[in-house]
């Protein structure tokens, strides 16, 4: 039902716009065929639109990239001495069994 109403609504429209534009005088059409061709051949490009904005879209990668490696903590950043401390200790195992000596030493005591 629609779409018999789009086309007589259509075909109306037409028949209106066909009376009118043969009472055009010659300048004003020569005026609207002038707009026409200026509308049809698209706007004109300009520079920004020859830009390769993929390369553009890289670049502002590359640069996010570097700012975020730049800000990022280094290892070496924490206290220093920690690693020569623990590299330094002979006996590391231990500062794993702790709780075991302790441990220990309260039971030999003990008895």
């Amino acid at each position: 039902m629609n779409s018999e109403r789009d086309s007589v609504f259509t075909d109306r429209v037409k028949q209106v716009l066909d009376r009118h534009a043969d009472g055009v005088d010659e300048v004003t059409a020569a005026r609207l065929r002038v707009m026409r061709r200026s509308a049809v051949s698209g706007p004109a490009r300009s520079r920004i639109n020859r830009l390769p904005f993929g390369g553009l879209a890289m670049a502002a990668a590359v640069l996010a990239a570097v700012l975020v490696w730049n800000y990022l903590p280094r290892v070496s950043d924490g206290v220093p001495g920690d690693e020569e401390m623990l590299s330094q200790m002979e006996n590391l195992e231990l500062l794993e069994d702790l709780d075991f000596y302790a441990w220990l030493e309260a039971t030999q005591s003990s008895s």
